[in-house]
């Protein structure tokens, strides 16, 4: 399954932050922040529908994600 959020993850130094979080998601694949998209586009590879836990996730550090 193929997820792709906008998000207002700004820089490398937050995608790391969000790195080992996103890692640890059940059914994560992969994933990618296109931090050059102005949309900062989070395309994501699961096994199964995570949006909400991709969503709680990112908020609970500080960023949105639709």
């Amino acid at each position: 399954m193929v997820l792709v959020f906008f998000t207002d993850v700004p820089d490398k130094a937050c995608r790391e932050r969000v790195k080992p979080l996103l890692n640890s998601l059940e059914g994560m694949i992969k994933w990618h922040i296109d931090l050059d998209d102005i949309d900062k586009v989070l395309r994501v590879e699961a096994t199964h529908d995570i949006s909400n836990e991709i969503i709680d996730t990112l908020a609970q550090v500080g960023f949105t994600c639709r």
